[in-house]
């Protein structure tokens, strides 16, 4: 299967999201892939973001680390334009929903999975 995904950024999206997306994250629930199902969540894991990087730790080891983007791009659950996140080294963006303290990713592929993370106080970034 071929999937193309057209995006565009824009100040208005990157400085508008950037900002909010500052701090510490922590997962809190997994879910999706072929079955659909949630995952358990086994391991602590934070997403840490400043300016423009990001670093996830799962409990005191870095998994991944770089650059992040925030662009338009059709989102694969309603076909609407809205914002994603793009982690540098990562094949592929994510639809990016943030509510108060609680950020919503979901994968931009058929079968991928659903992250949600709470803010947490502080900077986990090292």
């Amino acid at each position: 299967m071929l999937s193309i995904i057209a995006c565009k950024s824009t100040p208005a999206v990157q400085n508008g999201y950037s900002a909010r997306l500052q701090g510490s994250w922590q997962l809190i629930r997994a879910s999706g892939g072929y079955a659909g199902k949630d995952q358990p969540i086994k391991e602590l894991r934070n997403l840490c973001i400043h300016e423009n990087k990001y670093q996830v730790w799962q409990r005191d080891s870095m998994a991944a680390s770089g650059t992040f983007t925030v662009k338009d791009a059709k989102w694969i659950t309603n076909g609407q334009q809205g914002p994603a996140l793009f982690l540098e080294r990562f094949p592929f963006g994510q639809q990016l929903s943030l509510r108060n303290d609680t950020l919503q990713l979901t994968d931009l592929v058929y079968d991928g999975y659903t992250y949600i993370y709470v803010k947490q106080g502080g900077s986990c970034f090292r």
